[in-house]
C-alpha cells in the first residue's frame, strides 16, 4: 500500500517488520531498553511496578550500551510519557563509564549506589500539546544518524564554550524555557477561554509563515508568541550544529522544512530528537492542515 497516514492506521498493531527498516530517531532504542528492564524487574520483583526504579536502571543500561550519557529524555518518556523534561543527574552514571571505552558490565555495588532511591533525581512534570495543535512526523529514509556520535560532538563543543557569555547553548536553553511557558499559557487559555482559543486557532490556521503573523486579539497573540519561540529554538539548534560540526538540521532538509513552515497553519517545524537524517516533524493547527502537510511531503519526497 502507499505509505501514508490513512494506510498506516489500517494496519494491525505489533506487525513484524519486513525488509530493511531505517532508523527513526524517535527513541526506539530507549523504549526497547526500558521495556527489557521493566520485564526483568517484573519477573524478579513480583510486586507492584516501581517506575522510578525502572527509570534509573534503564538510564544506566542505555548509557552503558551507547558508551555515552545523553540527555536521558528518551528513556524518561519511555517510562513516564510526555513531559517537560529536565536532565537526570548524569554525574551519577559517569563514575561507571569513566576510563572505560566500551563497558560490558556494571559492578553491582556501583549500580546500587547510583540508583539509591533515597536520593532525588528528576521530577516528572506531565505535559501535552495545547488543544488544536497536531503533530505530523515524516520518515526521511536516509538510513538514520548516529545519535551517540552526534551527542558526543555537541557536548564537547558545549564544554569548550561553557564559559563564553551569552553563548548559543545558553540562548537555546533560555528560549526553550520561554517556549515551554508559552505552551503552558496556551494550555491554560484552552481550558479557561475555550471559545477564544478555538477562534484564534481557526483564524490562524489559514495564515502562512505563522511566526510573522499580525495577531488580531490576545488569544491569537499567545499562539503567535509560542510559534515565534519555536522558530527561534530551531534557529539556535541549526546554528549550534554548524558551530559544533554536527548536522543537527542537515542542509538537505532545511529547504523542505522552510517550505513546510510557509504552508498555512504550520506552527513549528524541525528535526526531532538529536536531529540528523532520522525524521522531520511539523506542529500544525487543525486536522485539515495536517493532511495538507502530509500531501506536501509525499509530493516532494525523493
Amino acid at each position: 500500500m502507499p505509505v501514508n497516514t490513512a494506510n498506516l492506521r489500517q494496519l494491525p498493531k505489533h506487525l513484524p517488520l519486513v525488509g530493511d527498516v531505517s532508523k527513526t530517531g524517535l527513541g526506539s532504542s530507549a523504549a526497547m531498553t526500558t521495556s527489557v528492564v521493566a520485564c526483568i524487574y517484573a519477573f524478579f520483583a513480583r510486586q507492584h511496578t516501581d517506575k522510578e526504579f525502572i527509570h534509573r536502571i534503564a538510564q544506566v543500561a542505555h548509557s552503558v550500551a551507547q558508551g555515552k550519557i545523553g540527555s536521558g529524555f528518551d528513556v524518561f518518556t519511555a517510562v513516564y510519557g510526555t513531559c517537560a523534561y529536565r536532565r537526570f543527574p548524569a554525574e551519577k552514571v559517569e563514575t561507571m563509564l569513566k576510563g572505560v571505552e566500551a563497558p560490558q558490565r556494571v559492578a553491582v555495588a556501583q549500580l546500587t549506589a547510583c540508583v539509591d532511591m533515597r536520593e532525588a533525581w528528576v521530577e516528572n512534570v506531565p505535559f501535552h500539546l495545547p488543544r488544536g495543535i497536531k503533530l505530523v512526523l515524516g520518515d526521511v529514509h536516509q538510513g538514520g544518524s548516529s545519535t551517540p556520535g552526534m551527542v558526543a560532538k555537541i557536548m564537547a563543543w558545549q564544554k569548550a564554550n561553557a564559559s563564553t557569555p551569552d553563548n548559543l547553548w545558553s540562548k537555546l536553553r533560555e528560549n526553550n524555557e520561554s517556549y515551554i511557558e508559552a505552551l503552558r499559557a496556551l494550555i491554560k487559555q484552552a481550558e479557561e477561554q475555550p471559545e477564544a482559543h478555538t477562534a484564534a486557532v481557526e483564524a490562524l490556521s489559514a495564515v502562512r509563515h505563522l511566526p510573522d503573523a499580525a495577531p488580531q486579539d490576545a488569544a491569537a497573540r499567545l499562539v503567535v508568541a509560542a510559534a515565534q519561540c519555536a522558530a527561534l529554538s530551531r534557529t539556535y539548534l541549526r546554528e549550534l550544529g554548524v558551530a559544533a560540526g554536527v548536522k543537527v538540521e542537515p542542509e538537505e532538509l532545511s529547504g523542505l522544512l522552510n517550505d513546510t513552515a510557509a504552508l498555512p497553519g504550520v506552527f513549528a517545524v524541525g528535526c526531532p530528537g538529536a536531529g540528523g537524517y532520522d525524521a522531520v516533524f511539523a506542529l500544525v493547527l487543525g486536522d485539515a492542515n495536517c493532511d495538507a502537510v502530509e500531501a506536501f511531503w509525499r509530493a516532494t519526497r525523493g
